[in-house]
């Protein structure tokens, strides 16, 4: 029986850590590390704007476009250090730091990432960007 008790109570604590792990920024990571493009704008809302340092990308057209590029011309790996995530009903602020590896000549590069993720009652969508470069290394 108390065995029994004890796995019961494991179980019920996995499925409690699988739902606080399951974030929608998790969509964009797994998405980018997959390097699949449809996947990343489709997580976008259609008017989304995103922020690259000083380049200003608005709707999934552009973003499309950015990210097309990023994933066919250049060997980049991305680190996104552990975010912090703000609640706000059907609002969720998702902040940052993040480590870009690329080939010479840029080199390493690291910075601050914001997103705006807006809820539709159903799904999560990214409503704002931001990618701020801090330093580079090479």
């Amino acid at each position: 029986m108390r065995r029994a008790l004890v796995a019961m109570l494991a179980i019920a604590l996995l499925s409690c850590a699988k739902e606080e792990t399951a974030t929608p920024d998790q969509a964009w990571v797994d998405a980018y590390e997959s390097r699949n493009l449809e996947a990343i704008v489709a997580l976008f809302t259609d008017n989304a704007i995103v922020q690259m340092d000083n380049q200003i990308l608005s709707g999934k057209g552009q973003i499309a476009a950015y990210w097309g590029n990023q994933f066919t011309s250049r060997a980049i790996i991305l680190q996104l250090d552990t975010p912090e995530r703000r609640y706000d009903g059907d609002r969720i602020v998702v902040e940052g730091t993040y480590s870009a590896f690329r080939p010479r000549p840029e080199g390493i590069e690291s910075g601050t990432y914001y997103q705006l993720w807006v809820s539709d009652g159903l799904n999560w969508y990214i409503q704002e960007e931001r990618w701020l470069l801090l330093k580079t290394l090479e």
